[in-house]
């Protein structure tokens, strides 16, 4: 595509129009929004960038193994100091990312690494990790 070519040659300003006609063309272009905002991020538009990326979370659904979206809008939160939401978004990206492995194991695979849940029962120890790994999405 015409706009990654831009992208990859560090040519981020004529990269953001070729974005935005993707966009146009598939509003649901989750990809478009986020690799328009790393574009926006080069370009110092910090805040454009971070609705960029609000963007592509909404339209993309929470999958483990795939935190990138998150990723990249914790970058724009700590260059725009607001900890709370980096922190947020770098937690979610975290359980994206171990979550696959974790849920991989029994329940007492999982108490031999964390013994500190030795003693909860298995049923809150499975709705722990289910509200960790597969949160409902936010609205």
């Amino acid at each position: 595509m015409i706009e990654r070519r831009y992208f990859s040659l560090k040519q981020f300003q004529q990269a953001i129009p070729d974005y935005d006609k993707a966009i146009v063309l598939d509003p649901k272009d989750a990809g478009a929004y986020n690799d328009r905002g790393l574009a926006k991020m080069k370009l110092g538009n910090t805040y454009d960038a971070i609705s960029d990326f609000n963007e592509a979370i909404r339209l993309k659904p929470r999958e483990l193994q795939k935190s990138s979206n998150y990723e990249n809008r914790a970058d724009a939160y700590l260059k725009t100091q607001q900890w709370p939401f980096a922190i947020r978004d770098l937690t979610t990206a975290i359980s994206l990312q171990t979550g696959g492995v974790s849920l991989l194991m029994n329940i007492n695979q999982f108490r031999a690494i964390y013994p500190e849940y030795k003693s909860a029962s298995d049923e809150a120890v499975t709705r722990k990790l289910n509200q960790t790994f597969f949160p409902k999405p936010e609205v």
